[in-house]
């Protein structure tokens, strides 16, 4: 493992759970996922900045905040800490560009989510339909996909050629509170771009005949890619938990960067320059590009 000298500050916002669950109603609907990335050895200096607001938030919010996340001080019946959320925001908004924190994210539409979800089920169908050993069942399991996994694919993927660019050993994920399933979910998706050049799958299935389990490989191989395919740079993916000024600058950013991102139009790119080009703090983000696979697949 490279050292790492990079620390990743992750939360997501929008739309989440599983892909199966998605339907047409909510095809307008976007989900994201973004970071904060700092300098591992100054890290406690980066804390240390962005407590005040911190400490500020939490303290007037009181025992009115339900959760630490800035969207708190925007809720119905909480219109009294609107302004305090609005300046809280503004201070975080003035230290990232002071400090010059970069912005990484992954944007998704819930239609081509869906979309490509009902592809993928079909090609499934047709492929056991068409299987020549009938005396081999297969279960007909639900997907247990999530779309925060699809986000962390891509997030992972500009993570580690963003650590490519700034010539960072390794960068380390963080993320806040969420169930362990979800983590799970997350860390394997990060795991799968480690390995996108080769990779395997297991599939498990029933002899009828033998009455017993059996199971087989499927292996897939890129050779000789054009550019580098897996991900080099990323380290662990760790729970570090609310209660952290950096935490709550990355929940303040990715919130704010979702409600400018549902503000554009239906079916216009969300991973694109033209996408933040109205956002107060465009001049943050780095990765975004025209083509990206996140606004057509």
């Amino acid at each position: 493992m490279n050292v790492i000298n990079g620390v990743a500050f992750i939360d997501e916002a929008g739309e989440k759970g599983f892909i199966r669950n998605l339907d047409p109603q909510r095809d307008h609907e976007i989900g994201l996922l973004g970071a904060l990335v700092f300098p591992a050895h100054r890290l406690e200096e980066f804390r240390a900045a962005f407590t005040p607001p911190f400490e500020r938030f939490k303290t007037e919010g009181g025992s009115r905040l339900k959760k630490l996340h800035i969207t708190e001080a925007f809720k119905p019946g909480n219109e009294d800490l609107r302004p305090m959320g609005v300046e809280v925001r503004g201070v975080i908004f003035e230290l990232l560009r002071s400090k010059q924190v970069p912005i990484v994210y992954c944007a998704r539409r819930m239609c081509l989510l869906r979309e490509a979800h009902e592809r993928l089920e079909a090609l499934k169908a047709q492929a056991k339909a068409a299987r020549q050993a009938t005396h081999i069942a297969i279960p007909d399991r639900p997907s247990a996909d999530r779309i925060e996994q699809d986000l962390m694919i891509g997030l992972a993927l500009r993570l580690d050629a963003f650590a490519e660019d700034a010539k960072l050993g390794a960068i380390e994920l963080m993320t806040d509170d969420m169930d362990l399933p979800v983590l799970a979910g997350l860390r394997e998706s990060a795991d799968r771009t480690r390995s996108i050049s080769s990779s395997q799958r297991v599939i498990k299935a029933f002899d009828l005949s033998a009455r017993k389990q059996v199971q087989g490989k499927i292996a897939f191989t890129v050779s000789n890619p054009p550019f580098e395919l897996d991900a080099k740079h990323l380290g662990a993916l760790d729970i570090l938990g609310k209660v952290d000024p950096l935490v709550f600058a990355t929940d303040t950013v990715v919130n704010a960067l979702k409600d400018h991102l549902s503000s554009l139009v239906a079916h216009q790119l969300l991973n694109a320059p033209s996408s933040i080009a109205g956002w107060v703090l465009r001049d943050r983000v780095w990765g975004v590009m025209d083509g990206s696979l996140d606004d057509i697949l």
